[in-house]
């Protein structure tokens, strides 16, 4: 069963009882997620072709808490090396709309863990805890070999000490959470040089040293040319 994600992510407070929450990571640039990297969370949804992907949760007022458990894998075919995948806020490409009294970018708070080790915790801004961190820097998921797979788990909070006379009137936030992989620049290793063999009775050499050696070998015999006639040009003197 196929669905329709929306393009944005949004929090939308409707009243003090309810409280929606939209989460939307898409592709990076130049849609750079490969085909065999996987995302889908515990209610079914799932990152489609076009990088859409939601988080939706409804009835929800200053303490209210949920959480969505979001399975991210490696299943490429080709073992091109480890992937690795992060998400961030993308504020150059995406700048969040906040409406309302309600930051509810800022006053939000979340907390991811990849395999039970918790990656980050902070406001859903990305700005961690009292805003410490550069909150457009990228939040790295896992690094994942062929076959691999990883859970991420993301636990949202909306703290219940807010100013409750922000949440009469309606408050919402969109913004772009986005996701990424690529292969991981630390796992990359240069290949062996291609090595050639060399002349009978010789170790191998690499193209390079080939050539020097036979350079040298040319130089020499042309040494050895040169000596032989002036060995034969002296002898011949002797003679007469």
């Amino acid at each position: 069963m196929k669905y329709k994600l929306p393009r944005v992510c949004l929090i939308s407070i409707l009243s003090l009882a309810v409280v929606c929450l939209f989460v939307k990571p898409v592709y990076a640039a130049n849609d750079n997620l490969p085909s065999g990297v996987l995302i889908g969370d515990d209610k079914g949804f799932r990152v489609e072709k076009d990088g859409n992907y939601l988080i939706e949760a409804k009835n929800l007022r200053p303490g209210s808490k949920f959480t969505r458990t979001i399975s991210v894998g490696n299943y490429s075919e080709k073992d091109t090396g480890p992937m690795l995948i992060d998400m961030k806020m993308n504020y150059d490409k995406y700048k969040p709309i906040i409406k309302g009294k309600e930051n509810l970018l800022k006053v939000t708070q979340v907390k991811f863990k990849v395999n039970s080790k918790e990656v980050y915790q902070g406001s859903l801004d990305f700005s961690g805890v009292k805003e410490k961190r550069d909150k457009t820097k990228p939040i790295k998921i896992s690094s994942l070999k062929a076959g691999e797979s990883a859970t991420l788990t993301a636990d949202f909070e909306i703290p219940e000490d807010v100013d409750e006379s922000k949440w009469l009137t309606p408050n919402s936030v969109e913004f772009v959470l986005e996701f990424s992989a690529r292969r991981d620049p630390s796992k990359i290793t240069e290949p062996e040089e291609t090595k050639k063999p060399g002349l009978a009775g010789i170790l191998p050499k690499t193209g390079e040293e080939l050539a020097f050696l036979l350079l040298g070998i040319a130089i020499g015999f042309l040494l050895i040319i040169l000596a032989l006639r002036v060995f034969i040009q002296n002898r011949e003197k002797q003679r007469n």
